[in-house]
């Protein structure tokens, strides 16, 4: 049975439809061509009713409706709308106030969630989860945790399965939180994590954090605690970790890591960069102690005689001692400035220069230039290159 009544505008106008309990079903149309349906759906055993030819659709008083509505026209209703099944709208819907199963869904046309603190709010554009004051298009706001509480709370997730009803999903997701700098003060400082699931965890294994910021600007690969600028750690000792600079074409070009004195009123003396390398000793408490350097210092900034040194420190018997010196295209061991007429300029006081050492037929076996000096260990004696051939003095 589809069609159980069909009549026009006129007919309806003088007509009601009784329930089986004799209660009457009110019908008001508009204008005459208007055609009104009444149509029976035996798969859902319920009657659709259909005003056909309508643009938009008004009701002056309040509409309960105890199934789902489906509405496919512009629909303004002076009252309040109680749907206790689904809301399908196609148009544009305004009312008083919505309520879907029970639930109050906003109570004007600018709040479409709830206005609660906890649920989902929109406002002016904005839409806050977890607040009713969004300061963004789109704010996302937690419960208060306590001031000296570290870590991060998830905010932001996105997530697949790897498979159909697989139970281990690729997640990645945002946490917000507070750190602990080095004056041990916990507020208001912060901290944003960036998470990924690992996939050997399980769905409920927590995620790893794969970088931190602090609002203090440094950043951390591996570590949620940075101390500088960028800080990378790993607590794997299956491979080697750090970091690779790689240049991938066929060009002349090569990975560069690059050092800037950003100064506009540099100085005689300023440093210009250097690597460190450290570790901890086996103190009681155990201390981080910079066991060598290559570093960069500036010695001349004039214009046009620019001059840098590069030197190489290292801690001896727990001493950091400067080793070698480059300058000026001079090389100077145990100094810092080395002779500038002397390519090698050797300063100490325990110990020597050592030549090389060889038989005289490695030493026949050489390409000899005349200034080479060698200790002849089959003779026991120095040999000097000069004027084209070995001599001994």
């Amino acid at each position: 049975m589809d069609n159980l009544y069909k009549y026009t505008t006129k007919e309806i106008l003088n007509k009601s439809f009784r329930d089986e309990d004799g209660g009457s079903i009110g019908v008001n149309a508009r204008t005459a061509n208007e055609l009104f349906s009444a149509v029976f759906d035996e798969t859902n055993g319920r009657l659709n009713f259909q005003l056909e030819d309508i643009e938009d659709l008004a009701i002056s008083g309040d509409l309960t409706v105890g199934g789902d509505v489906e509405v496919n026209v512009n629909t303004t209703i002076i009252g309040a709308l109680d749907v206790a099944g689904a809301l399908d709208v196609a148009g544009t819907v305004e009312a008083d106030g919505f309520t879907v199963n029970g639930v109050a869904v906003g109570t004007s046309s600018d709040s479409y969630w709830s206005t609660a603190t906890g649920g989902i709010d929109y406002s002016s554009g904005n839409v806050g989860i977890g607040t009713n004051a969004p300061n963004g298009q789109l704010h996302a706001s937690s419960a208060t945790v306590a001031a000296d509480s570290a870590g991060t709370l998830e905010m932001f997730r996105l997530s697949r399965p790897i498979n159909t009803n697989e139970a281990f999903p690729q997640a990645f997701a945002i946490g917000v939180g507070t750190f602990k700098d080095a004056d041990t003060d916990w507020g208001p400082d912060t901290r944003v994590d960036f998470k990924l699931k690992s996939g050997a965890s399980d769905n409920t294994a927590t995620d790893v954090t794969i970088m931190s910021l602090l609002d203090n600007g440094n950043v951390g690969i591996g570590t949620t605690s940075p101390t500088t600028q960028l800080q990378v750690t790993s607590t794997s000792s299956a491979s080697p970790r750090g970091i690779i600079i790689g240049q991938d074409s066929n060009g002349a070009e090569a990975g560069l890591l690059t050092f800037i004195k950003n100064s506009e009123s540099p100085a005689d003396n300023d440093l210009l960069g250097y690597l460190r390398f450290q570790f901890y000793n086996d103190a009681g408490t155990p201390e981080l102690i910079t066991g060598a350097d290559i570093g960069t210092q500036i010695k001349d900034v004039s214009d046009g005689t620019e001059d840098v040194d590069i030197y190489f420190n290292q801690i001896v018997a727990g001493t950091d001692t400067r080793v070698i010196t480059l300058n000026g295209g001079n090389v100077g061991i145990g100094t810092t400035s080395p002779a500038t007429s002397a390519k090698l300029d050797i300063d100490a006081t325990d110990g020597a220069l050592l030549v090389s050492r060889m038989t005289t037929a490695q030493r026949d076996a050489l390409t000899a230039v005349n200034g080479m000096i060698i200790y002849n260990s089959t003779t026991n004696q120095f040999n000097f290159y000069e004027n084209g051939a070995w001599v001994v003095k």
